[in-house]
């Protein structure tokens, strides 16, 4: 499992390495929204914003957190389906309310 592992962090460096700076570069351009499901201030919303600061510190772009509570999830998988998928768009989601959120939002788990 960690020859797998390590494998696959070896892999995604290489391909990182091997990408187009202007690829890098209009991917930085836009900031990264992290979707939250639930209110702000709980764990999950300070975990959200931890992982933002993180991302903006080691990407150099801005990232935010924007919370979307209510209905199980439901509308934060509802926004994150109708995002673009340029990848600048994440959901930080309870596991144990994954399957039911993304089933009532017509996306695949």
């Amino acid at each position: 499992m960690k020859l797998l592992i390590r494998s696959l962090a070896v892999g995604a460096a290489l391909a990182l390495a091997a990408s187009d700076a202007s690829v890098a570069q209009d991917f930085s351009a836009k900031p990264i929204r992290i979707i939250v499901g639930l209110v702000a201030g709980g764990a999950t919303d300070v975990t959200a914003r931890l992982v933002a600061q993180k991302l903006s510190d080691s990407l150099r772009t801005n990232a935010y957190v924007d919370n979307r509570p209510g209905g199980v999830f439901i509308p934060a998988t509802k926004e994150l389906a109708g995002a673009d998928p340029d990848g600048h768009t994440l959901l930080m989601n309870l596991h144990q309310q994954r399957g039911d959120a993304a089933a009532a939002s017509g996306l695949s788990v």
